[in-house]
This record gives structure tokens, C-alpha cells and sequence, in this order.
């Protein structure tokens, strides 16, 4: 996340910014890979170093450098990852220290902060401005760890430089955005960091509120390499026990079967519908009745990737015990989970049925608190007409418990592209969506299967416009599209949904609703 003044001058209004789209070798421009959080992977390969989204899928690289720096064995409790290695890891470097791998990966990530304001604001402005440096370590790091990677971002070129524990800045970060949530003053709140290599715990007395938040700190912090990255190695060890020794297995069908795990693990819940669900792994290899493959997929069950998540699982439950176990259970008023892998489903209930009915367990809207690409990857498609990837949100029409007026229509605005080639598009339709938030948790933002079902299709016809009102316009593929800007107006009646079809603030025909 950037922070940058809007415009020069004494007083300045600082916007921020996420970047959300990184570098990925593939791309002329640096408008690569859209992803809310770049890989810690880096690759040399002679003068040249590639790092995050840059290296290519099927290349070994370094990951998980960064814990080298921790030396003091506060990292010791590997527990599970131990004796689990990744074929698309490179093993510990003797003649490239994790120093310099950090140093490196930091300049890097700098180089890019730095176009991306240039882009934006003057160069004389940038280079007068002075810059401030923000940097979150696992809570358990000892000072030494804290030390040396302070020195790594100096090299790096990085000036006024703050570090922050992650568990602290996931709280600090999400409470806002959770709001309201409910909690109080002089109460205890466990923050959970789940991520990709680590988990993170710490407790803290939230001492205010309002107008800032202040927390202090009520146990030691605490943590392992239990993070969802582990699923990962597991699944991966599976594979490689079943594929390896075929004659055509590569690097790149490896890679491939990975990224759809990373996708899937997620939206896994592990309900029975689940568990009973064949899932379809892609594998590109001959036909094989033996080994299960058909048509370049290998299918697995629920329970497979159930026992892929079981022992990772366990472990964070264990580490979230022994944390409560440092406090008074009845002063805990709350757990926070956050992070990329506490955006899981299936963990979030498995701690849910750990804990005493009466401590909340509280999720950001995305599940991270430091905003992640993993779940914006799962939704991404490509829109041919801008040339760019495209991510698909929910835009929610009426909200749980809102007040509505009767025969006030409720806009919302939407546009249609089809090709010109296919002719006159006749009719446009669009799913009617139903989140109905048992929990309270809030509407999602991206779809989900899970919290969401369509309620219905909403049909309207449109042949009575003459194609010569639809702008016409040429797309990044080179081909011409109709434009077709049009609004739906939702009247709710106390027994019905009235739908009309609106252009130009018009009501132009009516809208039927197909309910499933």
C-alpha cells in the first residue's frame, strides 16, 4: 500500500493507493500480473534477477528467505514443515545469503513503488517529498531478526523506516474496516495472522476505541510454519508419489496442478456436499486408467483435500489454544482472523469450534487484512476488449435490514458489450444474486458459492432499438463492439419486485425475472 501526497503544497491530503498490479514478464508494459500481493520469491540466473510474478511458472526459485534471517530458533517450531520440500523451490543457497536475496527483493519492490508514483505526480515533486517506510515481521521475530532486516532495507534504499509486528498491523488495519464490530474497551482479542508460510498469534487489550485505536500488548507473541503454503507441499508430495516417474511429468505440469490447488483451497468449505464432490485436478499426461487420468484431468474427493488441510489445521488450532491458555479464557472477547490463509473457509470453522461459544470470531470482508491476490486471482477473467484482466465483484442492490420506499425505484447502472459481427444483441440478461448472511457477516464482495445463490435471471428485450443507437467502438483485440449503457430500476412492493429497463433516465421496457 502507497500513501502520497494528491498535490504540492504545505497542506497535503495523502491518498492511498494498493498496488495491485506487478510486473510479470510477460507484458511490454509494466501493467502485468493484477494480483493484490506479489510473491517473496526470487531467481538469479547470471547478471539478471527475477523476482515475484516475473519468474516463470515452471523455474526453480528462492522463497521463504526471509526466515532465514531469523537465527535465534524462535522459528524453530516448524512442526509440520520439517520434512516437506517443494520440487519448485530452490534448497538453501550457501553462496547467495538470505541477506542479500531480502536486500535484492526489497530494492525491487522499492524500484516499482517508486514508477508507480512518477506515474502520478511530478518528478520534482517526488524527489523533493520525503518518504517513510513501513515494514511488518512475524511476532515472534527476536530483535537481531528485526535488526537485519532493517539493515536489508537500507540497502535496499530505504529511509525512515518503521517496523511493526504483523499481528499488530493486521489489528490496527482491519478494525476500521470491520466497523462496527461490536467489540469493547478493556477487553482481550487474540489476532490469528494466517498467511502463506507462517501463522502468527498475539493477544491484546484493546485500551480505546474511539477517536484512534490503542492496544497493548498481553502475551508474548507466538507462531509457526503452519501457513497455507504447507497444503501446497502436501498436495504436491501427493502428486509426486502418483506422477513422477511418468515419462512426460515436467516442472510445468507440476506448476499447473498447483495453481489450481491454490485456487480451490479457499473455496473449500468441507460440508458434506464437499466432501462427496469429485474435483478435477488438471494434469497434462496420457490417458492412464491406473493412475486415474482422463483427458489431461486426475480427480480427487473432498476427503483428499480435506486430509491435505486435517494436520495444517490442527496445528493452528494447537497454537491458538496455547495462546488462550496465556490469558484468562473468560476475559477473551474475541479472535481476529486474518491473513491470505485466513480467508479459508474450512479454517475459519475449524477454529469456530474451538473456541467458547461466547468469543467472536471476527474475518475481514476479503478474509486478509493485508489485501492478497489470491481470491481476486480466483474471479479474474480476460476482457478481450480492453486487452486487460478483469475482476468480477458483487454490486449489491438492496442491503440486510435497510429501510426501502415503496414505488421509488432503485438504479443500478449497467453495460453491455457484444460483438458487432454477431448482429443485433435482441435481449440482455443478468443473475439476480441472494446473500442471505445468517451470521451477519456481511455481504461478500467477490461471488461466492458458498454465501451466495442466484435467486434469479433478469430478461429484458431490446430488438425494438435500432442498432444505429448503440455506440459502436473498436476493442484492444481489434474488433468492433456495440456499447450497450442501460440501468435496471427495482421497485419493491411489500409482496413483490417490480423490474423495468431504463435508457437515458427512461423507462424503455419491462424486465422479466426467471426465479430458479
Amino acid at each position: 500500500m502507497i500513501n502520497y501526497p494528491d498535490v504540492p503544497g504545505p497542506i497535503q491530503h495523502l491518498s492511498r493507493h494498493v498496488l495491485n498490479v506487478w510486473p510479470d514478464g510477460i507484458s511490454s508494459s509494466r501493467q502485468g500480473a493484477p494480483s493484490l500481493k506479489v510473491p517473496t520469491e526470487i531467481l538469479y540466473d547470471g547478471e539478471e534477477m527475477f523476482w515475484g510474478f516475473n519468474i516463470p511458472s515452471s523455474r526453480l526459485r528462492h522463497a521463504l528467505f526471509k526466515l532465514e534471517l531469523e537465527l535465534t530458533g524462535s522459528m524453530s517450531r516448524l512442526g509440520l514443515a520439517d520434512d516437506i520440500h517443494s520440487t519448485l523451490l530452490l534448497p538453501p543457497s550457501y553462496s547467495i545469503r538470505a541477506e542479500k536475496m531480502t536486500t535484492d527483493y526489497l530494492s525491487a519492490l522499492r524500484k516499482y513503488a517508486d514508477e508507480y508514483i512518477l506515474k502520478r505526480i511530478p518528478e520534482k515533486e517526488f524527489l523533493k517529498t520525503k518518504k517513510s517506510y513501513c515494514l511488518t515481521v512475524p511476532a515472534v521475530w527476536s530483535d537481531h531478526a528485526m535488526q537485519r532486516t532493517r539493515e536489508c532495507a537500507i540497502n535496499a534504499g530505504m529511509t525512515d523506516i518503521l517496523m511493526v509486528t504483523e499481528p499488530e498491523a493486521a489489528a490496527l488495519f482491519t478494525l476500521d474496516a470491520l466497523k462496527p464490530h461490536g467489540l469493547e474497551a478493556n477487553s482481550l482479542m487474540l489476532v490469528c495472522d494466517a498467511g502463506g508460510g507462517t501463522v502468527d498469534l498475539t493477544t491484546y487489550n484493546i485500551e480505546q476505541l474511539d477517536p484512534a485505536l490503542r492496544l497493548r500488548e498481553v502475551t508474548a507473541g507466538m507462531g509457526g510454519f503452519c501457513g497455507s503454503g504447507l497444503m501446497n507441499r502436501r498436495f504436491e508430495q501427493y502428486l509426486l508419489s502418483k506422477f513422477e516417474d511418468e515419462e512426460d511429468w515436467s516442472l510445468q505440469t507440476l506448476a499447473d496442478a498447483l495453481e489450481w490447488f491454490e485456487r480451490t483451497k479457499y473455496r473449500f468449505v468441507g460440508d458434506e456436499r464437499d466432501l462427496e464432490k469429485r474435483f478435477a485436478v488438471p494434469i497434462d499426461l496420457a490417458d492412464n486408467q491406473a493412475l486415474g487420468i482422463r483427458r489431461g484431468s486426475h480427480h480427487i474427493t473432498g476427503y483428499d483435500i480435506q486430509g491435505f488441510f486435517q494436520p495444517v489445521c490442527d496445528q493452528v488450532v494447537r497454537l491458538i489454544q496455547e495462546q488462550v491458555d496465556q490469558v484468562k479464557p473468560q476475559l477473551l472477547n474475541s479472535v481476529l482472523l486474518v491473513g491470505g490463509f485466513g480467508q479459508s473457509v474450512y479454517l475459519r470453522e475449524r477454529i469456530r469450534s474451538s473456541l467458547d461459544p461466547s468469543v467472536k470470531l471476527l474475518q475481514p470482508p476479503t478474509g486478509r487484512a493485508y489485501l492478497d491476490g489470491t481470491h481476486v486471482k480466483a474471479h479474474r477473467f480476460w476482457d478481450s476488449y480492453n486487452g486487460i484482466y478483469r475482476v468480477r465483484v458483487m454490486q449489491w442492490v438492496v442491503n440486510k435490514c435497510q429501510e426501502v420506499r415503496e414505488n421509488h425505484p432503485m438504479m443500478f447502472r449497467l453495460e453491455d458489450r457484444r460483438l458487432v459481427s454477431d448482429g443485433h444483441p435482441g435481449i440482455i440478461s443478468i443473475p439476480l444474486e441472494q446473500c442471505k448472511d445468517p451470521e451477519n457477516e456481511g455481504a461478500p464482495v467477490y461471488p461466492s458459492r458458498t454465501r451466495c445463490c442466484t435467486a434469479a435471471t433478469l430478461v429484458a428485450g431490446i430488438s425494438h432499438i435500432p442498432t444505429n443507437e448503440f455506440k459502436q467502438k473498436t476493442g484492444a483485440d481489434g474488433l468492433r463492439y456495440y456499447i450497450i449503457s442501460y440501468s435496471i430500476g427495482a421497485i419493491l412492493f411489500s409482496g413483490h419486485i417490480q423490474y423495468d429497463l431504463y435508457r437515458d433516465d427512461k423507462v424503455i421496457g419491462t424486465v422479466k425475472a426467471n426465479y430458479t
